[in-house]
């Protein structure tokens, strides 16, 4: 059975900033990173988090990221903007991107910001809780390789697509749905083969076409199953048209299976002075339904909560080549 050890926030962050700046990153960039990477793991993402940082600093080390780059503007037209990412740091491109969608919000009342020729931002959730920390409603997604077949054909040929919506509120809540487009993101399916888990409802289909819950034979087969079957697929591609035509960047219909960039939008809405009371109020009128009524983000306060007390459960392995990986 694997062996699991606890790591402390401030332990987990230090460590990967201190990677991250002998891989070349500046400690600015460095820190901003490690914080992303070390809050994605406490909210109980850690499949975009420790479980994924050495394949992170890999990209960035090999040039799979460009460590040095900054987006730049191509075209702006009052509340809309597009840039592009230059094929820098996804993470970094998708906080400026986020926060370029809030100040046009600010100014205009909405703000949409689409990024082309960026690299992947790992957990999308992240910036959408960033717009609603800001007091916008929040909507961002993104465009990845082909890793789901097209509904009706046995050809890999559309993306996932995670798809972020997000709200503020006047109390101290996270309320932000973030998936991807198939039943269970790579990631999380990932996370679950390394666990030794099953999923628990059906997820893909194996080399035989035949619906599973094993997470290890729907990663061989990557044939992950749409949410909603067709309709996941038919949004999926809308999302994909959206993104890439909106920032000018390529579709997934076109993305090479190596050294690919990914399209992202970020949209920002301000509701106004009394848009998170009004929030708050729908929850509480929710939560009037019982204790086992969860709006989208409640589970990943809890576990926060929990990690941030206990410190979050990283296995062995993982953590042993991030510290000799430091060590170094």
């Amino acid at each position: 059975m694997e062996q699991y050890v606890r790591i402390e926030y401030g332990q987990m962050l230090k460590t990967f900033q201190s990677i991250l700046e002998k891989e070349g990153l500046d400690a600015e960039k460095a820190l901003q990173c490690a914080r992303i990477l070390t809050d994605n793991s406490f909210d109980g993402f850690d499949s975009h988090g420790v479980l994924r940082f050495e394949d992170f600093a890999d990209r960035m080390k090999n040039g799979g990221m460009d460590k040095s780059a900054e987006p730049m503007i191509i075209r702006s037209e009052k509340a809309f903007e597009c840039w592009d990412g230059n094929k820098g740091i996804g993470p970094l491109n998708a906080i400026a991107m986020s926060e370029r969608a809030v100040d046009l919000a600010n100014r205009f009342g909405i703000g949409i910001a689409a990024i082309r020729n960026t690299t992947h931002w790992m957990r999308g959730g992240t910036y959408g809780k960033h717009i609603a920390e800001h007091g916008c409603f929040g909507i961002c997604w993104t465009n990845t390789k082909a890793n789901m077949k097209a509904w009706g054909t046995d050809k890999e040929i559309i993306g996932n697509n995670p798809i972020v919506f997000s709200a503020p509120s006047s109390e101290e809540r996270s309320i932000v749905l973030d998936m991807a487009l198939s039943q269970y993101s790579y990631g999380k399916l990932t996370a679950m083969e390394m666990a030794g888990r099953m999923l628990p409802f059906f997820g893909g289909f194996d080399r035989n076409g035949k619906l599973t819950k094993d997470p290890g034979l729907i990663l061989e087969s990557r044939n992950a199953v749409p949410i909603g079957y067709w309709k996941g697929y038919g949004l999926a591609l809308m999302l994909d048209i959206f993104s890439s035509v909106l920032s000018g960047g390529v579709s997934t219909l076109s993305m090479p299976e190596q050294g690919h960039t990914v399209s992202q939008v970020f949209i920002a809405i301000n509701p106004g002075v009394n848009g998170s009371s009004a929030v708050e109020g729908i929850i509480q009128e929710l939560k009037k339904n019982g204790e086992e009524v969860h709006y989208p983000g409640e589970g990943t306060e809890k576990r926060r909560a929990e990690n941030l007390s206990s410190g979050v459960s990283v296995p062995y392995p993982v953590w042993n080549s991030i510290m000799e990986r430091n060590a170094k």
